[in-house]
Formats: C-alpha cells, sequence, structure tokens
C-alpha cells in the first residue's frame, strides 16, 4: 500500500509538466492503477487473514524508523542546500527521488528483499538522471518524467510485483497443506 500511494503521489505531482492531454492521462491512469492495486492488495490480505502493520511493531520497529529518520534528515539537510541555490531549484525533484531511493536500501537490508533493492536502484539511479538533466537545464518537463513519473511507475511496478508474489506464496502454501494431508489442491482454491 505504501508503494501504491507514493507511486500515485510521484505520477499526480508530476504529471502538471506534461503537454496538452498528457496531465490528465496521467492523472486518470495513476489513480486508476492506484485504486485498482489498493483494492486488490487489501483483498488479497484480507483472504489470507493478515492486518496491516501498525507502526512500532514488528517490521515497522526500531531500525525501521531509524531508516526513516534518517531519511529525512538527508533530504531536510540536501533540500536546505538545493533551495540556497536560487538557480537550481530544479534539482529538489531529482533530489527526493535519489533520497528516496537511497532509503529504501536500507529498508531492503532490513527487510531482506531483493524487490526493495531493486526499487532502491531504479530510483537512485532516476534521481541521478534528473541531476545531470537539471546541470545541462534541461527542459523541467524532463526533469519531471524522468525524476517524477518514472519514479512512480517503478513504485507501481513493486506493488504489482509484491502481491503477485503474495498470491504465488497463498498458492504454493496452500499446494503443501493439501501435499501434506494427502489431499489435491489446486492453485484456485478447490480440491
Amino acid at each position: 500500500m505504501v508503494a501504491t500511494s507514493f507511486g500515485l503521489a510521484f505520477v499526480e505531482a508530476n504529471s502538471v509538466t506534461l503537454q496538452g492531454p498528457w496531465t490528465v492521462v496521467a492523472r486518470i491512469c495513476g489513480g486508476v492503477l492506484a485504486v485498482f492495486l489498493g483494492v486488490r492488495i487489501v483483498a488479497a490480505r484480507r483472504a489470507a487473514g493478515m492486518r496491516f502493520g501498525r507502526a512500532g511493531s514488528g517490521a515497522f520497529g526500531g531500525r525501521y524508523r531509524l531508516v526513516v529518520l534518517a531519511e529525512v534528515a538527508v533530504l531536510v539537510a540536501g533540500l536546505l542546500v538545493i533551495n540556497s541555490m536560487a538557480k537550481h531549484g530544479s534539482l529538489t525533484l531529482p533530489w527526493v527521488t535519489f533520497v528516496v531511493g537511497a532509503h529504501f536500501f536500507g529498508l531492503g537490508t532490513l527487510w531482506r528483499s531483493r524487490a526493495l533493492h531493486a526499487l532502491a536502484a531504479a530510483l537512485t539511479v532516476l534521481g541521478a538522471a534528473g541531476f545531470v538533466l537539471g546541470a545541462v537545464d534541461a527542459d523541467p518537463a524532463w526533469i519531471a518524467v524522468v525524476s517524477g513519473m518514472l519514479p512512480g511507475a517503478a513504485l507501481f511496478t513493486v506493488a504489482a510485483s509484491s502481491l503477485v508474489q503474495h498470491k504465488r506464496r497463498i498458492r504454493d502454501t496452500g499446494r503443501v497443506a493439501g501435499a501434506a494431508t494427502g489431499q489435491s489442491v489446486s492453485p484456485h482454491g478447490g480440491s
């Protein structure tokens, strides 16, 4: 749900730089995709008897908070520097994307998640690419696409991938449980 929410935020906030009807198209597509993923994620978790984690418990405990605290501190420090250079306000978005990407390296390590490491690499590279575009005075629309829209798509991709992996684990668990009891269990829930 977090990846879906932030994917939507990246798409919605950065689609305003697109030309013509593309802003509306991007916003509608982002919204529809976010709702679709959100509904599917909630349904899958409920079907598996899972609840959403609460802050301060399990995976969202002290180490998680340290990663997020470090992210916020680095983000704010960098924004103060960038915003003090009036000429380089176009570097704000790439900086945010870069730092958000870097924080996923910490979360990927904490949660032993290759998907989060892949997301971290993608966002960090897209943030760095935005810096390069800003340094060569590229059109702000390109910076928004590279460091805003594409990271949104990457976040949506991780959410969808997570959903697919979750469904596979549920299916495989059903097969294992059925094999242990001697029953034949279909991947679609029937025997």
